[in-house]
C-alpha cells in the first residue's frame, strides 16, 4: 500500500481433474515492512522452487509451466467475513502421493506466464473453484 514493497504473483492453472483449467493465485510478499509477511512468502517459495524441482532459481521464469501440488484450503475472507476464498495452503511435487492426504481431489498446478487479474470473487453457495 505504501509503495515501498515488492511481491512476486503467481498464476496457477489447474491441469487435470474435476477442475481442469480454473485458475488459483498466490502473492508473496518478498520485500516489504512486516517481516513476517516476508518470511511467509519466503518458506512458501521455496515450497514453490522445491515442489517444481528448481531449488535456486536465477529468475521466475526457471518457474513457469512445471507441474506441482497445490493443497488449497477454501476460507472466508477476512474482511467481510463471509466471502469464500481459496488459500493455497501447501506445495509439493506432483510424485509427493503425500500430498493428497485430507483434500479429495487435489489439483496439480502450473506457474502461469502471465500475472493474476484483479478479480472480486463471487459469493454463492458453490465452492470457489467450482464457479466459472
Amino acid at each position: 500500500r505504501e509503495g515501498n514493497g515488492q511481491h512476486l504473483h503467481f498464476t496457477f492453472e489447474v491441469i487435470d481433474g474435476q477442475y481442469k483449467g480454473r485458475k488459483l493465485f498466490d502473492r508473496l510478499n518478498l520485500i516489504n515492512d512486516n517481516q513476517a509477511a516476508v518470511d511467509n512468502a519466503k518458506r512458501a517459495l521455496g515450497a514453490i522452487c522445491r515442489a517444481v524441482g528448481v531449488p535456486k532459481p536465477r529468475n521466475n521464469l526457471e518457474l513457469h509451466n512445471k507441474p506441482l501440488v497445490a493443497v488449497v484450503k477454501v476460507e472466508l475472507d477476512k474482511k467481510d467475513g463471509k466471502t469464500e476464498r481459496n488459500v493455497i495452503k501447501k506445495y509439493k511435487p506432483v510424485s509427493d502421493q503425500s500430498a493428497n492426504v485430507g483434500f479429495a481431489g487435489t489439483p496439480a498446478a502450473t506457474p502461469s506466464a502471465n500475472p493474476p487479474a484483479a478479480a472480486a470473487p463471487a459469493a454463492s453457495s458453490a465452492p470457489p473453484w467450482a464457479k466459472k
